[in-house]
């Protein structure tokens, strides 16, 4: 049993994504909060996003028919104050599972996905830097 929850830790770990502004990179939020990856609307529904997302704090309405004019606050960056999606506030009752939430835009976002098996790896051969010989010889002193 202890085998596999440390297995479904490492794949969480794994899947664990990070999204940020694409204009300046700042981190808007990540995967712990999603609630929802809505792939026809293009947006990621999250619970909580972190500081560096600006609230706008007056209401306006959404004025598409995929959220039935739901009222909904702006969602900005505010690293460079592009708009990323939106907070929805009230929502008619085919869209509760929204209220409450952040929805960003994916077009507006990327994702920096970690513990990513295609990462670039440094031999020690490359890295030249003092402290690594340092380290290595107290290692086989150990």
């Amino acid at each position: 049993m202890a085998e596999s929850s440390s297995e479904a830790s490492s794949a969480e770990a794994e899947d664990h994504v990070l999204f940020m502004c694409a204009s300046c990179h700042l981190p808007l939020g990540d995967s712990g909060d999603q609630q929802d990856n809505n792939e026809e609307e293009n947006l990621i529904l999250l619970s909580g996003v972190t500081n560096n997302v600006e609230i706008n704090t007056a209401r306006s309405v959404a004025s598409y028919d995929l959220d039935s004019y739901s009222a909904v606050h702006l969602l900005f960056c505010k690293g460079c104050s592009a708009g990323i999606g939106v907070l929805y506030a009230a929502t008619p009752r085919r869209l509760d599972y929204k209220r409450g939430l952040f929805s960003l835009n994916k077009c507006v976002i990327i994702c920096y996905s970690f513990n990513n098996t295609r990462k670039q790896r440094v031999s020690l051969e490359q890295a030249n830097h003092p402290t690594v010989s340092y380290m290595d010889s107290q290692l086989k002193k150990m």
